[in-house]
C-alpha cells in the first residue's frame, strides 16, 4: 500500500507515530483506519475534480503564510 508508506515514512520521524511498537492487532486496526480514510479522501477528491470545485492541495509542506497566500489567491481567482 503505497499511500500507507507515506503515512508511515522511513525517514527520521518514522518512529514518531509509535506504529512499529504496536501489537499485530493494533497495527491491523490502524491499517484498516488508514485504508478507509485514504479511500474516502480519494473518492472525495475525484468528486471535487469532477464537479470542478475549488480546492487546496495540502499534501505538501508549506508555512502558514504560504497556505494563507494560496487560500487568498484561490478566493480572489474564484471572484473574478
Amino acid at each position: 500500500m503505497a499511500q500507507r508508506e507515506r503515512a508511515c515514512p522511513d525517514g527520521p520521524d518514522a518512529g514518531a507515530s509509535g506504529y512499529a511498537d504496536l501489537s499485530a492487532d493494533a497495527r491491523y486496526l490502524v491499517d484498516k483506519f488508514l485504508a478507509r480514510s485514504l479511500g474516502y479522501q480519494t473518492r472525495m477528491l475525484a468528486l471535487v475534480e469532477q464537479l470542478a470545485l475549488n480546492h487546496l492541495d495540502v499534501t505538501g509542506l508549506r508555512s502558514p503564510e504560504q497556505l494563507t497566500n494560496e487560500i487568498l489567491d484561490s478566493v480572489e481567482r474564484s471572484l473574478t
